[in-house]
């Protein structure tokens, strides 16, 4: 897990030439207006070429890049199809700090490169077992799917290995609603992982890893049947 002193970056890569990734610019998310914990006003820090590609964190910090705790997912907006947001907003899990962070890279009537809320966060509008984010998924209307990563071994029931349903605030898509509780692993040694909706937005996929007992672990699918109704189906 990142710390202070070996801190997670957020990057954004944009190649010299369109489609092709052997060559590009690397930058870093840097706040300048700081309006609490590392949110606020940010811009992109362009990052040394020849630097990067010995040791990209050590030129982050020293361009004064921002750093956060154990950066994991990231999920850009086009999913949803929100013309609102599209892909202006990018998600970021930081696993390290209990919380999701929403970067708004064109906000309207702001005169800074980008802004960055706490999109759900413990003691803001998650719940004190909101632990360890690490993979994300957007459905078309603009809710996200949160799973836990608590490193194999959650260390109570509650804690570490849950899946949450964090909707969508029509009023303000700088932070979404209060966080649910989604889907829940009975296994407190599991992990679940690789998130994704299908292109029907209807079915929920993910896996269960590190399971105990049998060891055996499963690719799960939700499938939406009504509001209110669901089925669960699991392969090994």
């Amino acid at each position: 897990m990142a710390t202070d002193d070996d801190p997670g970056y957020i990057y954004k890569f944009v190649p010299d030439k369109n489609g092709d990734l052997s060559s590009g610019q690397l930058y870093a998310l840097k706040i300048t207006q700081d309006l609490g914990d590392r949110t606020g006003n940010g811009v992109w820090v362009a990052l040394d070429r020849t630097a990067v590609q010995v040791n990209a964190v050590d030129e982050a910090t020293a361009k004064g890049a921002t750093g956060y705790a154990a950066t994991e997912d990231v999920e850009i907006g086009t999913s949803t199809g929100d013309d609102k947001r599209g892909n202006h907003m990018l998600y970021v899990a930081s696993s390290g700090e209990d919380r999701v962070l929403a970067i708004d890279l064109d906000p309207p009537g702001n005169s800074a490169e980008l802004v960055v809320t706490d999109y759900v966060r413990v003691g803001v509008n998650a719940p004190a077992d909101f632990h360890e984010p690490d993979n994300l998924a957007l459905d078309k209307s603009g809710n996200l799917y949160i799973t836990e990563d608590p490193g194999g071994s959650a260390p109570t029931k509650t804690l570490g290995d849950d899946v949450w349903f964090a909707p969508f605030d029509p009023q303000s898509a700088a932070q979404a609603l209060p966080a649910q509780r989604f889907f829940s692993i009975t296994d407190c040694n599991a992990e679940p992982t690789g998130l994704y909706l299908s292109i029907s937005n209807k079915t929920l996929f993910f896996d269960i890893q590190h399971r105990g007992g049998d060891g055996a672990d499963l690719s799960v699918a939700i499938q939406r049947l009504s509001d209110v109704d669901f089925n669960v189906a699991s392969r090994p």
